[in-house]
């Protein structure tokens, strides 16, 4: 598999020393080589001041050379890594703790295949003595088509930022709702304009459905807006997780937008519309 970039997507933890301004690494090993050393920090966003901050969460793509070939499934791993603060002599030594990790691969085609994933990670990195300076990211694993979808996992960066409540709705092409699920978290600043939101949501186990209804087209991406307050997207990404695959870590893409290019959503038909469906199987809006 040819990959053209890596994507890692992170959520710290809340408490008041869980943030840090000290640079990030994310290594990529294959085969017991290091094929990927990337520094996050050289990748921030416009807001550097939320880079890893305490609740905040952010995604990072990293592009790699046209010219390297990497096969991810001989025994790659992933491991995340904590260095220096900028600005500071190498003695100091601040810390990090992530709450959640997801990192997935973006092939020339632009096809998604998910790599690794970590819903709890409950560590603490750091440069001293007595803390790890890295740990692994584990890998995930394919969910048959049977299995029973246990969480979603959806990740937003907010260009233009709304009060107003966003939701993610998946239907069946009968129209049956499977799930609903609010972007809300009071951990974050939900679609404020210029931040990236992270949410995993579990599925109660009577509400949980077949990873199939997703692969055979019956499924619809919905984002509505309740309210007069425009909200706009830069990207969506939806993943479905799934308890029951090998490890009980099974990722599968649902939809992936990279460049949103549906508009706005506001009940104020001047700024957008007040519902946007779009269809898993092509990626294209349905309807209006």
């Amino acid at each position: 598999m040819k990959i053209r970039s890596i994507v890692i997507s992170f959520k710290t933890e809340v408490g008041i020393r869980d943030g840090t301004e000290a640079s990030l690494f994310l290594i990529l090993n294959v085969g017991g080589i290091d094929v990927c050393y990337q520094e996050l920090g050289n990748l921030r966003p416009k807001e550097p001041s939320k880079f890893a901050d305490r609740s905040y969460a952010n995604l990072f793509i990293v592009d790699l050379p046209s010219e390297k070939e990497i096969d991810v499934d001989a025994g790659a791993y992933l491991r995340l890594a904590i260095g220096t603060r900028a600005g500071w002599t190498c003695n100091y030594a601040d810390s990090w703790a992530p709450r959640i990790v997801f990192v997935w691969a973006v092939d020339n085609d632009g096809r998604v295949t998910p790599l690794a994933f970590e819903r709890n990670a409950n560590i603490q990195l750091s440069k001293t003595k007595v803390s790890p300076v890295s740990f692994p990211i584990p890998r995930t694993s394919r969910i048959s088509r049977k299995g029973r979808v246990s969480s979603i996992l959806v990740i937003v960066l907010t260009d233009d930022g709304t009060w107003d409540p966003v939701s993610v709705a998946i239907e069946s092409n009968s129209g049956n709702e499977l799930l609903s699920v609010a972007l809300d978290d009071r951990d974050q600043w939900d679609t404020t304009t210029g931040v990236t939101n992270l949410y995993l949501v579990p599925i109660k186990p009577e509400d949980r459905f077949p990873l199939s209804a997703i692969y055979r087209g019956r499924v619809r991406f919905r984002i509505v807006n309740r309210g007069m307050d425009r909200w706009k997207p830069r990207f969506v990404y939806l993943f479905a997780i799934s308890d029951s695959g090998q490890d009980g870590n099974g990722v599968a893409e649902i939809l992936s937008v990279p460049e949103w290019p549906f508009g706005g959503l506001s009940f104020d038909k001047k700024e957008g519309r007040d519902e946007i469906c779009i269809d898993i199987a092509t990626g294209k809006m349905i309807g209006r």
